[in-house]
């Protein structure tokens, strides 16, 4: 939700947003009877209209940071804790996730 909020799409698709997501809840019915409300802390409704559209603004975010250059890159986006190096072919980046160096 902070990334929506900074990127000032207005309070009113914030707010609606915010309404949809922020206090999700499932139960689920086993042997007949259904169990407490248990909290949904990510992701999206399944078949929800919005999908597309928080997809699109999601790799707008990705989008932003990857402009703000390789170093931001090198620090966030690939940090790995496997200790092989690590290919990403889009960017074109060699890191060696042991030594945190890129080419």
């Amino acid at each position: 939700m902070i990334q929506i909020y900074n990127m000032n799409l207005g309070t009113n698709f914030e707010h609606t947003i915010a309404a949809i997501y922020s206090t999700q809840r499932a139960n689920i019915v086993m042997n007949r009877e259904i169990t407490p409300n248990i909290e949904i802390g990510k992701g999206v409704r399944q078949g929800c209209p919005l999908s597309p559209l928080l997809f699109i603004l999601s790799l707008e975010i990705l989008h932003r940071r990857m402009r703000l250059g390789p170093e931001y890159l090198r620090d966030r986006l690939l940090t790995h804790t496997s200790q092989r190096p690590v290919r990403s072919h889009r960017l074109g980046l060699l890191c060696v996730p042991s030594a945190k160096q890129c080419r």
